[in-house]
Order: C-alpha cells, then structure tokens, then sequence
C-alpha cells in the first residue's frame, strides 16, 4: 500500500462523512476497513470466476457433446 494514496483516500472520506454528520475514521481504521475489502473483492472474483467456468462447460457439453444435433 502507497502510504500517501491511503492517507488521501482517507482524508476524501473524512471531508465526505464529514458533510454528512458521519464520525470521521482515523488512518488506522481506514486501512484496516480497505484490508477487508481487498479481501471481499478476491473472493466475490473467485466466485464469479468459478461460475464463469461452469456456464462455459455447458456450452462446451452441448456443442461437444451431441446436444446441437
């Protein structure tokens, strides 16, 4: 992580929650926060991925094996 990319990411957030009466997050908070979204993003791609293989083995079964005739 680019330590001033976060701190700019952070200071965005403030100035927006701020605008809108919502507690404001320290640094810390805003990099653990942006930890678990990582994560939640690499698993909803891997999921996304699996079914991505899945809908091509059925297109793959039905050209392949005699579901076209």
């Amino acid at each position: 992580e680019d330590d001033l990319a976060v701190e700019v990411v952070t200071a965005a957030a403030n100035l927006r929650s701020d605008c809108y009466s919502i507690p404001t997050q320290s640094l810390f908070d805003a990099k653990g926060m942006a930890g678990n979204i990582v994560h939640a993003i690499a698993t909803t791609n891997a999921q996304i991925a699996g079914l991505i293989v899945v809908e091509a083995l059925k297109v793959w079964g039905f050209y392949c094996g005699g579901g076209a005739q």
